[in-house]
């Protein structure tokens, strides 16, 4: 999910799920909206299928089931990748000769390293 500079980006109490952009204002990863109805409507699939005897709606809606679920899981570590990442870039924004530095010495290192070894 992308954000623009202008707006207020804050976290809010619900564990990272929600981004505040403004006043009253949240956007929720797509990936975890769409993988939770995919894992609703599987569920429903598979127990009308088994409801009717239906073994090949039955096993559609339990792939559909997995396949939300994973949608979902994809959508929480991106999420996390998100907040991992949005202090390291609000440090480089704000400190870039700083931060230019961290990585040049981490780069001269791991070379120097590299070489020894």
């Amino acid at each position: 999910m992308r954000v623009s500079a202008a707006s207020t980006v804050r976290r809010s109490q619900a564990g990272g799920r929600c981004v505040r952009l403004a006043a009253g204002v949240y956007a929720v990863n797509r990936n975890i909206i769409e993988g939770t109805g995919r894992d609703i409507g599987g569920a429903i699939k598979a127990a009308t299928g088994d409801l009717i005897e239906d073994r090949e709606l039955q096993a559609e809606g339990n792939s559909d089931r997995v396949a939300g679920r994973t949608q979902k899981a994809a959508g929480h570590l991106e999420e996390s990748i998100e907040q991992f990442a949005g202090p390291v870039l609000d440090f480089v924004r704000r400190q870039p000769l700083l931060a230019a530095g961290i990585a040049g010495l981490a780069g001269f290192l791991l070379f120097r390293g590299g070489r020894n070894g």
